[in-house]
């Protein structure tokens, strides 16, 4: 059993998490969630009477077992799929998840010889032999018949994800079977679509006993942005995304005396972005949805 976090015994006999050496004891009780190691495939991790807990194996096997995607594997070859049976044809593991096989006379089937009698003959056209081994399914392919028997046909989508009722193959079926944060849409892995860019409605406020002028990067001064104590106003950005940086300067006769600069938080209310920058006499803030 591999473990990418090593646990070790510690005095006391309290399992702790080992990054260098042992320094402190560390009783899991009022933290279960330091006994988890962030693996799938190893099991959960569980604290009891203060102790961690190795977790049970939630797959048949490490083979079996797919930790990017958190799940266990039905099957990795044909044998998984294998039923020792005859008569109800060749399993086989398509994608990971196994497939009856087609049932390979199409008369009569004996199970402790394994042979087929009746129907299908040499005598009988093999148009008609291979009507009658079809299972009107696509994904496991298109069966025919041979050697006095059904044959399973060539599986139709081998490196990628059959859709039966649409009888096509397809690159994912959900977002699961892609990579990273892409996402599966209509059969194919894209990147996620951008946010929406927003608008922030920002109130500019003097707090302070004096006039100011208080300023965004692309304002210049004048009288219809000075504000007197006490006093605010209102300005709406144009579109802008999570991240973005806002520069806001505070000043009196033309000179600039302070300057804050503010990011675009993830908006608590996305419709309705809002901010405020604040001059309290002796330096600008930001708060709200600009920090």
């Amino acid at each position: 059993m591999i473990f990418r976090l090593t646990r070790v015994l510690c005095v006391l006999g309290v399992l702790v998490l080992l990054v260098s050496g042992c320094d402190e004891v560390v009783d899991c009780t009022d933290i279960p969630s330091f006994c988890d190691d962030g693996e799938f495939c190893n099991g959960a991790e569980t604290c009891v009477a203060g102790v961690c807990v190795l977790g049970v194996l939630p797959c048949e096997s490490s083979d079996h077992c797919n930790e990017d995607l958190d799940t266990c594997l039905e099957c990795i070859e044909n044998s998984d799929c294998d039923n020792d049976l005859f008569c109800d044809g060749f399993e086989r593991c398509i994608n990971n998840t196994c497939e009856v096989g087609v049932e390979p006379c199409t008369g009569t089937c004996d199970e402790a010889s394994t042979s087929c009698s009746g129907s299908c003959s040499d005598d009988t056209p093999r148009s008609v032999c291979d009507d009658a081994c079809d299972d009107g399914l696509f994904c496991n392919g298109t069966e025919s018949f041979s050697f006095q028997e059904c044959r399973n046909g060539n599986i139709p989508c081998p490196d990628q994800f059959c859709v039966e009722n649409e009888q096509v193959c397809v690159d994912c079926v959900t977002d699961d079977h892609c990579p990273g944060d892409e996402v599966c849409d209509d059969g194919s892995c894209q990147a996620p679509d951008a946010p929406d860019p927003l608008s922030i409605f920002i109130t500019l406020r003097n707090s302070s006993g004096g006039n100011i002028h208080i300023l965004t990067a692309q304002e210049s001064f004048g009288p219809e942005n000075r504000l007197e104590p006490n006093a605010t106003r209102t300005v709406t950005t144009g579109a802008v995304s999570v991240g973005e940086l806002f520069t806001f300067r505070a000043g009196v006769n033309g000179v600039v005396s302070q300057t804050a600069q503010c990011t675009f938080q993830t908006p608590a209310d996305p419709d309705a972005a809002q901010a405020e920058v604040v001059w309290n006499g002796t330096a600008l803030s930001c708060t709200g949805d600009l920090n």
